[in-house]
């Protein structure tokens, strides 16, 4: 069994190879028969785990429809887990635009789908707003599919009222590591913006702890 010291050592990928086609050893807590459970090595807080499709799609609005069922079920699994044991839980992805894994070239995005799960209860939908005109609430992730078709690249963010919305945006006009940084800002820990300078092992230790709990409660 991979010890916390070994799994943190050996968290960063080569910039050329896909995260999420290749996780981390130590880095999946649960899988589906379509997505993984991962933890994020490099956490806004303590909680934070992601769902990635096993099969390489660039986004959630890029999904087969038949696997969406699956993928809404996991994601209210996880939600009553994080309400259950934290009393809270965000969501968010980056639909092509802005992604927050940077390639070995600058001008390129890693773009495999991933949902961000928090265990926290800040809400950025008005910080998001400003870089869009257009903004779609929805009520289930089955939405996302039909307005990329049309919208393409997007925001998504849920608070933890579970307000979604699909903001449409060019990824030319998002930067990398957006969401995460605008959350890191209002929940005070700026510093954590990008997970590619910000690696603390303290920081990852914590998220170990807490996720490998999240692990029994997924597999019930």
């Amino acid at each position: 069994m991979l010890t916390p010291q070994k799994i943190f050592s050996i968290a960063n990928v080569p910039p050329n190879i896909c995260l999420f086609c290749c996780p981390n050893p130590g880095m999946a807590l649960h899988e589906t028969a379509n997505f993984h459970v991962l933890r994020d090595n490099f956490p806004i807080a303590p909680g934070h785990i992601m769902i990635s499709s096993k099969q390489h799609f660039g986004s959630l609005g890029e999904l087969d429809r038949s696997i969406i069922l699956e993928l809404e079920n996991l994601k209210k699994k996880i939600e009553s887990i994080f309400k259950q044991l934290f009393g809270s839980a965000i969501f968010y992805e980056h639909g092509r635009a802005g992604s927050c894994h940077a390639t070995i070239d600058p001008n390129l995005q890693c773009e495999h789908f991933h949902l961000h799960c928090l265990p926290l209860s800040v809400c950025i939908h008005k910080n998001i707003s400003t870089f869009t005109s257009k903004t779609f609430r929805i009520n289930s992730l089955g939405e996302i599919v039909n307005l990329f078709e049309k919208w393409g690249e997007y925001l998504y963010f849920e608070n933890n009222q579970n307000e979604s919305i699909y903001y449409p945006v060019l990824q030319t006009k998002v930067p990398p590591h957006f969401l995460r940084t605008i959350i890191c800002q209002v929940s005070s820990t700026p510093e954590k913006a990008n997970w590619q300078t910000h690696q603390v092992y303290e920081d990852f230790l914590e998220n170990f702890n807490l996720t490998q709990q999240i692990i029994k409660h997924l597999e019930r």
